[in-house]
């Protein structure tokens, strides 16, 4: 299994726990309302949010099996430079890092800022809502 895989998985099992944990709040608070009613009144947007959720999976790991795993890149490589690689300077660890970390932050930030509160406000307006911070939408 390859690193990407690895981590598609960890983050549908982390995500898929914290949307059955907003489901389990979201019923605990219908339950007063009944459950059934809740569910019936809302069974297209249940339906639609499992598929978004199935789908966006789909993509991911489609998207994931076209990586390498770590040893292929390796070899690869290895094979390319012709020569056995030297070990890591430890002094291009921190600034690396610094790097590498504030060009994915970037990323992050334009991607909210200008994606999700553009076109697919729809979609995101949940997570500026005050009283209600949820996985699932309303």
């Amino acid at each position: 299994m390859s690193n990407a895989r690895a981590f598609i998985w960890i983050f549908v099992y982390v995500q898929s726990a914290f949307i059955a944990l907003d489901l389990y709040e979201h019923w605990r608070s219908a339950r007063r309302a009944g459950a059934q009613r809740v569910i019936r009144e809302n069974v297209g947007l249940i339906l639609a949010v499992g598929a978004a959720c199935i789908g966006y999976c789909a993509i991911q790991f489609a998207l994931a099996s076209a990586f390498p795993n770590i040893v292929k890149l390796t070899n690869f490589a290895i094979r390319l430079t012709a020569s056995h690689p030297s070990s890591p300077d430890a002094r291009w660890s921190v600034p690396l890092f610094a790097v590498a970390f504030s060009m994915g932050t970037l990323f992050d930030y334009l991607v909210h800022r200008f994606l999700l509160h553009g076109p697919l406000w729809r979609l995101h307006e949940n997570h500026h809502l005050p009283s209600v911070v949820s996985n699932v939408m309303p």
